[in-house]
């Protein structure tokens, strides 16, 4: 099952303005060297913008950000709660998803709690509700 990611107005504003800054520059007879970076960030950014969603399917929750592309095992997600830590995650919401993992590091289990900060998606409630029928000892918010 495929559920959207919802996206604040106010990231999404200021992407579409990283995105079409590169053109305003390649107008400006700025050296097309010195465009490089600009036209790849606004590559990566508009396909993030348009690719992101979360996929629960085979008890896997999978999240895809543009490039990115994570895979959980719902046995191993312990929790799932609101987070407002901006921790260098992609997202495209200031209100986010924690999500609270174990997958043992190395031969020493005691070190195997993870987590991941995500956007939310649009429809929260039918997203947990699929997450807890797959895995019912997850604890959701």
């Amino acid at each position: 099952m495929i559920f959207q990611v919802k996206k604040n107005p106010i990231l999404v504003a200021i992407v579409l303005f990283l995105i079409i800054l590169p053109f305003f520059l390649l107008f400006r007879s700025e050296s097309l060297p010195s465009l490089i970076i600009p036209f790849l960030l606004s590559a990566f950014l508009a396909h993030a913008l348009i690719k992101s969603y979360f996929v629960i399917e085979n008890q896997k929750l999978i999240i895809v950000f543009g490039l990115i592309k994570k895979e959980i095992p719902l046995r191993d997600i312990k929790e799932i709660r609101y987070s407002n830590n901006p921790l260098s995650s992609p997202a495209w919401t200031l209100k986010r998803l924690e999500i609270i993992f174990a997958k043992p590091i190395g031969p020493r289990p005691q070190f195997s709690t993870r987590f991941a900060l995500v956007s939310l998606p649009k429809d929260e409630t039918g997203f947990f509700r699929e997450l807890t029928k797959q895995n019912p000892f997850l604890s959701t918010p």
